[in-house]
């Protein structure tokens, strides 16, 4: 039974950075008959793990293509690489990651649980028709949503990681049409397509959290930067990507996917003062 692990890095330094913790803690916690693939707008800052992995060079003429043909948001790019991936015949189950993911231990049991019909994502998050502003319910509940059902139990799900079993492509095509359709009623969210396989999937029955399996650090990431950081020096002392694999295992405490309660003040001051400055940038323009 062969599995694809996949992920997308484009456009910032620190998607690179992150993907390579991501490549390393997967090799050191990889099933047999499971590969790893990376799609990149620079193939050469990866060149180390070139034997470990496959590595799929994108332009910026793909990206541009996949975000006009959605009507211009920029996240559909992950869905479209989803549904894309999802049609091939070489893999029994697949497995997209976003970039800020880390395996923790071994990748068996998720796998097992594709390969039996489920399917995954990353954790459930919070019902529609309870959010403070209830946006997504009320688009939800206007839209076409094809012959997947929104009801007042339907939640919405991290799309951090989002595991298929083969022969799911069409379900990945309805999600497709679902965020297109979200974002054409005026949703202004940055997670249409976070929600739209989250319809399609819910809908299943068989959906299964992936925490057990993976961190997704995405409210985190400052407490993950040393360890990113540490790996890229690491990296280019020129030494073998078995050491690195060791390095990551030797790591006895790994951060937490959020952050202590006491430190979210201090990331709101951070936000704060990034939003500061890009107005400054602006208005010097």
């Amino acid at each position: 039974m062969k599995t694809l692990f996949y992920t997308l890095a484009f456009g910032k330094q620190e998607y690179y950075l992150q993907s390579q913790l991501l490549i390393i803690s997967f090799l050191k916690n990889r099933v047999p008959d499971s590969i790893f693939r990376l799609y990149t707008d620079k193939p050469g800052f990866f060149d180390f793990l070139a034997d470990e992995i496959e590595i799929f060079p994108i332009d910026k003429k793909y990206l541009q293509e996949c975000i006009g043909a959605h009507k211009g948001y920029v996240f559909s790019v992950k869905l479209n690489l989803i549904k894309r991936v999802a049609m091939e015949k070489d893999f029994d189950a697949t497995v997209f990651l976003d970039t800020d993911v880390v395996a923790y231990q071994s990748l068996s049991s998720l796998v097992s649980t594709i390969y039996h019909g489920g399917s995954v994502m990353y954790q459930r998050e919070k019902k529609y028709s309870r959010e403070s502003k209830k946006e997504y319910w009320n688009a939800l509940c206007a839209i076409d949503t094809l012959e997947y059902r929104v009801d007042i139990t339907s939640s919405q799900w991290n799309s951090g990681v989002v595991g298929l079993p083969q022969g799911w492509e069409n379900k990945m095509q309805d999600a497709s049409v679902i965020m297109d359709e979200l974002h054409e009623y005026g949703v202004k969210q940055h997670t249409l397509e976070q929600v739209a396989i989250s319809v399609v999937l819910e809908s299943t029955g068989n959906i299964h959290p992936a925490t057990d399996s993976f961190i997704h650090y995405y409210a985190n990431k400052c407490a993950w930067e040393g360890l990113c950081d540490e790996l890229e020096k690491l990296k280019n002392s020129n030494v073998d990507v078995c050491h690195l694999i060791d390095w990551f295992g030797a790591i006895k405490t790994l951060p937490a996917a959020l952050p202590d309660k006491e430190n979210i003040f201090y990331r709101l001051i951070g936000k704060w003062k990034k939003s500061i400055q890009k107005r400054l940038l602006l208005s010097k323009k």
